[in-house]
């Protein structure tokens, strides 16, 4: 778990997240589908812009 951890936090860290051509926040779907565990109906898709540290 701690690596999955260290790999996420890298990742955010790292990479400034932009929505992909054509898309705007406002068209992100956050409608959430019910089950054993409640995640989103639509997937989240984001392009990584490597950020120069």
């Amino acid at each position: 778990m701690a690596a999955v951890e260290v790999m996420l936090a890298n990742l955010v860290h790292r990479f400034d997240w932009e929505m992909p051509a054509g898309k705007e926040a406002r068209d992100i779907d956050m409608s959430e589908e019910f089950g054993l565990v409640v995640h989103r109906k639509e997937k989240l898709l984001l392009v990584p812009k490597l950020l120069h540290v």
